[in-house]
Order: C-alpha cells, then sequence, then structure tokens
C-alpha cells in the first residue's frame, strides 16, 4: 500500500509538472509589474528575463470611445449583421477606418503618467519590448498609419523602447513574414501545437522595429517565439514577463513558451472600467462621432478613402 501512495504521489508530481500553468497576477496599478520582475530579478539575471508589454487598454489607450480596443471589437462583431452603425461592411474596410481613426486620434497611458515612468525603469534594468496584435500593412491608401500612429502616440507619451529591444535594436526593414516551412521546424512544434496556434502556410507579415513587434492579431505567443527564434535568442530567457489587458493573451503565451521559460504575465485592468462602461452603454456618442468625422471627411477627402 506504502508503495502504491509513492507511485501515485510520483503521477501526481509528474502531471503537475507537465500541465503548470503561467503565473498571473491581476492588478489596475502597473506597479504589480515591477514588483514581478523585482521578484524574478532575485532568481535571475536580470538579461534573462524579457518584459513584453502589449499597447492597446495596456501602454496606451484612446482618448475617446471612437477607435478604441472595445469599439474595434464591437465594431467587428456588427460585421455579421446590417446594423446601420457598422463603419464597415467587411473587415477590410474596418481595418481602414480603424487607421485614420489612429491616425486623427490621441491616446494617453490607463494609469496615467506613472505608468510612464515605470516602463522606464523596468526597461533600464531588462530587455523589453512591446508586442501588439495591430498589424503593419493595414493602410488607408497604402500609408502606414497603424504603425506611424502608433510609434507617433507612444513617443508622444514618453515611452521608448530602442534600448531596451532585442537586437538588432533598430530592428528589420519591411515588413517580413513572421516564419516559413523552415523556420517552423526550427521552432520544434509538434502538429498539435501548430494547430492550437493556428500556423498556417502564408502567415500574414509582421513588422519589427525600436522595440515595437507589430503582428496582426496572430497568435501572441507564436509571434514572440518566431522572434525570438529570429534574433538569435529562443534559448536565451529564463523567465518572460507579459503584460496585457486581455487574459487570453496570458494563455497564448504559456501556450508557445512556457515549456522554455517561466512564463508570468500581469493581467493589466486599469482600462477595465471604461471597456465595461462603453460594453454597457448604449454607444450613440460613438456612432454620432463617426457620422460627423465621416461627413467631414467626405467633404475634403477623394470619395475613394474607404
Amino acid at each position: 500500500m506504502q508503495k502504491l501512495f509513492i507511485v501515485l504521489a510520483l503521477v501526481c508530481i509528474s502531471f503537475n509538472s507537465a500541465v503548470a500553468k503561467a503565473t498571473i497576477v491581476q492588478s489596475k496599478d502597473f506597479s504589480a509589474v515591477q514588483a514581478v520582475t523585482r521578484k524574478l530579478a532575485k532568481k535571475f539575471s536580470p538579461s534573462e528575463i524579457l518584459v513584453v508589454f502589449d499597447n492597446d487598454n495596456t501602454l496606451l489607450q484612446m482618448d475617446g470611445d471612437l477607435g478604441s480596443d472595445q469599439w474595434f471589437q464591437w465594431q467587428t462583431n456588427l460585421l455579421e449583421t446590417t446594423d446601420s452603425a457598422r463603419v464597415a461592411s467587411d473587415f477590410s474596410g474596418l481595418l481602414r477606418v480603424q487607421g485614420l481613426l489612429f491616425t486623427l486620434g490621441t491616446m494617453s497611458p490607463p494609469g496615467g503618467k506613472a505608468q510612464v515612468e515605470i516602463a522606464r525603469a523596468i526597461r533600464q534594468t531588462f530587455p523589453t519590448i512591446v508586442l501588439t496584435a495591430r498589424g503593419c500593412t493595414y493602410e488607408p491608401g497604402k500609408s502606414s498609419s497603424f504603425r506611424d500612429a502608433t510609434f507617433r502616440e507612444l513617443k508622444r507619451n514618453g515611452y521608448e523602447f530602442e534600448s531596451s529591444a532585442l537586437e538588432p535594436k533598430a530592428g528589420f526593414g519591411g515588413t517580413f513574414a513572421p516564419y516559413d516551412a523552415q523556420s517552423i521546424q526550427k521552432l520544434g512544434l509538434t502538429d498539435a501545437e501548430k494547430k492550437q496556434m493556428k500556423v498556417t502556410d502564408k502567415p500574414p507579415h509582421t513588422c519589427y522595429s525600436n522595440g515595437i513587434f507589430m503582428t496582426s492579431g496572430q497568435h501572441k505567443g507564436l509571434m514572440l517565439r518566431t522572434l525570438l527564434l529570429k534574433t538569435s535568442n529562443l534559448n536565451r530567457f529564463k523567465a518572460i514577463v507579459a503584460v496585457d489587458d486581455k487574459e487570453k493573451y496570458c494563455a497564448q503565451f504559456e501556450e508557445a513558451l512556457a515549456n522554455r521559460a517561466e512564463v508570468h504575465c500581469v493581467r493589466y485592468g486599469a482600462a477595465d472600467s471604461r471597456v465595461s462602461a462603453f460594453e454597457a452603454g448604449d454607444k450613440k456618442a460613438a456612432t454620432q462621432g463617426w457620422q460627423t468625422l465621416k461627413k467631414a471627411i467626405s467633404e475634403s477627402l477623394p470619395s475613394d478613402w474607404n
């Protein structure tokens, strides 16, 4: 009987190790990120700890509801309807509208200026990048609206990540496929993992420059893994700290990287109240705001802008 208990205990230990989950901290205070990194620094060298920030509703949020992350999700859901509030009839059209709103709009940190200072302190100690689901090839009129607006607003708010970026710090020129047949083989993914992470033969292009990785809405964990391979850092880090407003992305980092490093995630909720208020509200102000803007645009821009 004693032997049976020992065997069962060993099985339980093995099982728990195999399904170990990412450590998730829920917080509306950005200082929680600093607390996690400081704790890890007692265990690993700072150079072995990678910090990965999300952008929308994490580092920055739109100053108004129009064009916000929650507005975009609402509009995405409306694409399956004929609701008069929808701003486009298909996803491509929605992206063009979103690009315009990013270009015209401004953003601010959900947690105020204090979180910019905390982010600065973190990047001065640890390798730090931004990984955003915003793509860099969604371009109204084929301009770099998503990328240019993203870089503009990060800089305007005092964020800087080139000094803490993975080499090459300036990044790679233009856009690139995150993986091909050869690189996906080097990542060592199983068929089950490829299916789970939605690996396709022709992935949307990404871009990486000045510490900002833009990924076109793809699996964030997979995208980070491809960037680590591309920058020769796949086996470098002992711990990865992801900071995101959506818990589903914490799970994605875990899926792709938990077998290579400790994965810790801060589910940052400073924008939660605004998101909840928009989702529960009637959205009349956002709808009217778009109609007013659209009218002004139609009077000053070519009729085929959208």
